[in-house]
């Protein structure tokens, strides 16, 4: 059984989130729950989805994100692949090496395989991990500002990194931002959510829903 998730993505097409865990997802749709893909909850990769997909991505996924409703990005290691969602197929020419595009994420966040992503409404683009991370606007230079979560409001973001609990943030699996203007924060077995208008909501953070955790194979404590 595992214990956590390892990255997911909201789908803005599909108006659903996927959570990966080894070579299985889920889709996930708030006030409907986990989709049945096949006969079960739980898909595999490039079998059930990305069909043609390297091998080497069809597990253990890093990070993955849609980019402007048109390509999906997965990322392991010092590698990334690009998915043409309109045609549902591999781009040509890849995998290719994180730095053939962004310049300087595979020197600081792909030593030990744990490089995370999160963009939201605003078009904050973070690239993270251990509690630190890589950040910049579409639109500026290009060159990233290396920070600390905790170190209190992103440029330019609504969500206050200090209002979240910092040992929540130094293990976070993954960061996913819905156009309802919510936020949810992966770590381990726990989640929780940051609401653009009203900050970080009551009662969080929650466990991984049983449906969730039944569907990924994750452990409950």
């Amino acid at each position: 059984m595992f214990n956590s998730i390892d990255t997911a993505f909201y789908h803005p097409i599909q108006e659903c989130m996927y959570l990966f865990k080894g070579e299985g997802f889920i889709k996930y749709k708030s006030g409907q729950g986990v989709e049945l893909i096949t006969v079960e909850s739980i898909g595999i990769i490039g079998v059930d989805g990305w069909l043609g997909l390297p091998k080497a991505f069809c597990s253990d996924i890093d990070t993955a994100f849609i980019y402007h409703n048109e390509y999906l990005y997965f990322f392991k290691g010092e590698e990334f692949v690009r998915w043409d969602v309109a045609n549902d197929t591999l781009s040509p020419g890849y995998p290719k090496n994180i730095n053939a595009i962004w310049s300087g994420l595979a020197t600081h966040f792909t030593e030990d395989g744990q490089l995370r992503y999160y963009e939201d409404s605003d078009s904050i683009t973070a690239f993270f991990k251990s509690g630190k991370h890589l950040q910049h606007m579409r639109g500026d230079t290009g060159l990233w500002d290396v920070c600390s979560w905790t170190s209190g409001v992103w440029k330019g973001s609504v969500i206050n990194s200090e209002a979240l609990p910092k040992n929540f943030l130094q293990h976070l699996d993954a960061v996913v931002h819905l156009p309802c203007g919510e936020t949810y924060f992966f770590a381990g077995h726990d989640y929780l959510v940051w609401n653009t208008a009203d900050g970080l909501l009551t009662g969080y953070p929650k466990p991984i829903t049983a449906e969730q955790r039944s569907a990924l194979c994750i452990a409950e404590v």
